[in-house]
């Protein structure tokens, strides 16, 4: 599970990167949140990145590498600044 907080005013496009490779989870709009699912095979035994890019603008959010374990949560951040955008993971 992935809730992403967004605090910026533009909405923005979730994607979760795996191996190189981006696979968009969905949208959050603008001072909103939403909640998204990764498969957790996705997950097993490398890390994760979790991106958000404004739509209409510049720039993107990112978590930095994460890694995940089964059951656990990732909290999403971003930032009215998207370089100030911070990732927590949770345990159940």
């Amino acid at each position: 599970m992935v809730h992403v907080k967004n605090d910026n005013f533009l909405d923005m496009n979730i994607a979760v990167v795996v191996s190189g490779v981006s696979r968009r989870l969905g949208q959050v709009s603008g001072n909103s949140a939403g909640d998204f699912r990764i498969d957790y095979m996705l997950t097993v035994g490398q890390s994760i990145v979790i991106t958000g890019t404004p739509i209409g603008g510049v720039g993107i959010a990112t978590s930095g590498p994460l890694n995940v374990g089964e059951g656990q949560m990732i909290e999403f951040e971003i930032g009215a600044t998207l370089r100030q955008s911070t990732a927590t993971i949770r345990s159940p």
